[in-house]
């Protein structure tokens, strides 16, 4: 075996690599045979830890019309409920009605799922 001791120390060292390389290959491959992994599961959101919205109305009636924007369905697949579950899960735990005449209307009619993005609100 010619060469310099530097020239040794690399060929031991592509022979290990290769030797890694051909034992962990075929793990590495059939990890990724295995296909797509289950989604990862959450808790079911909740808001009641935070004091009660009381509104002086006799009902409370929660809509949800949102309709996501193009573009948004890969999106919402990805993510673990749909961006208008939160806002509605808020509302039902915390808005309380004091049972005076009247009914209001909680409407979801937008939601993100980026923290960082800022919509207008739509005065009543």
């Amino acid at each position: 075996m010619g060469g310099t001791p530097e020239m040794a120390g690399r060929s031991r060292l592509s022979r290990r690599a290769a030797l890694g390389v051909a034992l962990c290959g075929p793990a590495l491959l059939a990890a990724c045979a295995q296909g797509p992994s289950t989604p990862a599961s959450f808790p079911a959101l909740h808001y009641s830890y935070l004091p009660p919205i009381t509104l002086k109305v006799a009902s409370i009636d929660i809509k949800d019309e949102y309709v996501p924007g193009p573009g948004t369905a890969s999106l919402i697949m990805d993510a673990p409920e749909a961006p208008a579950t939160p806002p509605r899960a808020m509302a039902h735990d915390r808005l309380v009605a004091e049972g005076r005449p009247g009914r209001a209307d909680f409407v979801v009619k937008q939601a993100a799922d980026d923290p960082n993005c800022q919509h207008d609100v739509e005065p009543f």
